[in-house]
């Protein structure tokens, strides 16, 4: 989601989990998907 100043990114994470990510304009989305993507893998 986009906002005005932050951006929210949601993740299931195992069915069971719901990982909020709140970022603003200094990061893209595709670079906070790229973050998530290693620790998002070892959750499952």
């Amino acid at each position: 989601m986009k906002g005005e100043k932050d951006n929210i990114h949601l993740s299931i994470v195992g069915g069971r989990v719901i990982l909020v990510v709140i970022f603003d304009h200094r990061s893209s989305l595709g670079l906070v998907r790229l973050g998530l993507k290693k620790p998002v893998l070892i959750w499952q």
